[in-house]
């Protein structure tokens, strides 16, 4: 199959050139239509078709008759090299396929004369012109210059007039192809410029090092920032290898990182320490190479690409510097909160609590003495008050420094807290525990424990649940401290500070308190679906608290 019209195949002025030739020669009369039975060319018709024939209503309907059995015909119908038919007006016609890449593509016609063996019957003719009104001598006189050819002759002509005019047509379509290959071609380079043109640019503009090395670890090509590294053009450094620029043993570091990555088949990736020979500034590089594969498929060099990453590393120190000082204040803060509390639970308890005692007992003295009535009711709601006040007094300091802290261990202050939280908030709390040590100190308990605290009463006020969970357990150098409900939950990255909603206050206090301590707090929640938070904290961090 073929994507063109025939016309545009062969050169139609060259082809009637050629039949007005051959036509002088032989007066046969010729001509090509194209698959849509359009006339491309008519040469050499014969006079009684063109003044009798063609012009006369029934003759032309004859003619026309005649066209279409010949045009209409299709390959199969072809059971010689050629068809031949008699027209209703007595000539002669045939016409031959002009197949191109397996298509009928036109049809080459030769007609309007008589065999030599078959000569026509003037009386036939003589009748004709009666019939249609022809002027009868003129057309007898026109039918007299019709051309006899022998069979052989005519099978022959339209053998090599047909095939030359399909070898024409077969030499357009290889032009044609060829014409489109080379433009596709061009198309090709340009594209192939264009897409060189953006690499150069990137390439070149990249702040990166950039170079190209084949197996033997010779440089074929590198950008601008890499020729400030060697202190060399491009040019003088294509065609040489590390050993002409830089000292032996780095030179070998650099050929090692390179066939790393040719046997790896992938990208590696190595810091390594530089001179710039440029300006003698000393540079702290990321690189990564990676195989660079041929035509074949074959590994052919490695590509490197560099990046300098001293700034990086400066600003990363400084960083890492700043978070040591900030996670040593915040240590220093924990434990001070924690005296802090302490502080406060003593004087709760020593001082407060013993002089709201005294009070007490000195009222109780006043009554058994004589009194007015108004004044031993007053002394009774003072007595209630204090009574009331001692009651504050202790539960405030038992809930800064749980007396089962510091006398059972953190796992039995978790078990009294899940007591107390049902007592005061109606929130039963399941408790277990793995029984292994966890090897933390008082202050480490005692921020767990408040950890623990806050998460429960969290529970308690937000989640919408009368039950929680509990556990601790010691894994992998690590205490573990789980609360979980089947709560209302919440979205895990909406725990950043909001004063509106205290427990997102809560959480986001917890979770930088503990990283703080080097630890971690994962949250596990959605809307609907309960909430797990899990604090890990590491035994060892207790070192950095003493």
């Amino acid at each position: 199959m073929t994507e063109y019209t025939f016309d545009q195949l062969i050169d139609l002025a060259q082809v009637r050139r050629l039949l007005e030739s051959h036509h002088r020669l032989s007066g046969m009369a010729y001509g090509l239509f194209d698959s849509a039975e359009n006339n491309l060319i008519a040469v050499g018709w014969q006079e009684i078709c063109v003044r009798f024939h063609r012009v006369n209503s029934v003759t032309a309907t004859r003619c026309r008759a005649a066209n279409a059995y010949l045009l209409r015909a299709r390959l199969p119908d072809f059971e010689e090299e050629y068809l031949e038919h008699h027209c209703g007006n007595g000539m002669v016609d045939v016409a031959m396929p002009i197949v191109i890449s397996g298509k009928h593509q036109a049809t080459f016609y030769a007609g309007q004369f008589f065999y030599d063996d078959d000569r026509p019957d003037t009386a036939f003719f003589r009748r004709q012109a009666e019939e249609l009104g022809f002027d009868g001598e003129d057309y007898l006189a026109a039918l007299e210059r019709v051309p006899m050819f022998s069979r052989e002759y005519v099978r022959d002509n339209i053998r090599f007039l047909g095939n030359m005019v399909n070898v024409l047509s077969e030499m357009g379509l290889k032009n044609l192809r060829f014409a489109e290959e080379i433009e596709e071609h061009k198309n090709t380079e340009r594209q192939l410029r264009d897409t060189r043109g953006r690499l150069s640019a990137v390439f070149t503009t990249i702040p990166d090092m950039v170079w190209l090395k084949n197996r033997e670890g010779v440089y074929l090509a590198c950008n601008p920032a890499f020729e400030k590294f060697f202190g060399a053009a491009e040019a003088e450094i294509a065609g040489k290898t590390d050993h002409d620029f830089v000292d032996a043993e780095l030179a070998d570091f650099f050929i090692r990182k390179d066939r790393e990555a040719m046997a790896a088949s992938r990208v590696c990736i190595n810091e390594e320490e530089i001179t710039y020979a440029a300006d003698g500034r000393r540079g702290l590089l990321e690189t990564r190479k990676m195989p660079v594969y041929g035509p074949d498929g074959q590994i052919s060099g490695v590509l490197g690409i560099a990046r300098d990453i001293t700034e990086v590393r400066k600003v990363e120190q400084t960083l890492n510097t700043k978070q040591e000082q900030l996670g040593a204040v915040v240590r220093e803060l924990s434990k001070a909160e924690e005296r802090e509390r302490l502080r406060i639970a003593s004087v709760l308890h020593d001082h407060i609590g013993q002089t709201l005692l005294l009070g007490r007992i000195k009222l109780g003295a006043l009554a058994g003495i004589n009194k007015p009535a108004p004044v031993g009711s007053a002394i009774d709601e003072v007595m209630e008050l204090l009574d009331q006040a001692t009651d504050d007094a202790h539960s405030l300091t038992v809930q800064l420094n749980p007396p089962m802290l510091s006398m059972s261990g953190l796992e039995a202050a978790l078990q009294w807290l899940g007591r107390r939280m049902e007592t005061d908030y109606g929130l039963v709390v399941e408790f277990s525990d793995d029984r292994l040590p966890k090897g933390l100190d008082d202050e480490l308990n005692s921020i767990l424990y408040q950890c623990a605290r806050e998460l429960l009463i969290n529970t308690a006020k937000h989640a919408n649940t009368d039950r929680a969970w509990i556990s601790i357990a010691r894994e992998d150098g690590m205490c573990r401290l789980s609360v979980e409900d089947r709560g209302a939950g919440f979205h895990p990255d909406d725990i950043v500070p909001d004063i509106s909603r205290d427990c997102r206050f809560g959480l986001f206090s917890i979770k930088l308190r503990i990283e703080r301590l080097g630890g971690s707090m994962e949250i596990e929640s959605s809307p609907g679906n309960g909430a797990g938070i899990t604090i890990r904290l590491p035994i060892a961090v207790e070192r950095n608290l003493m």
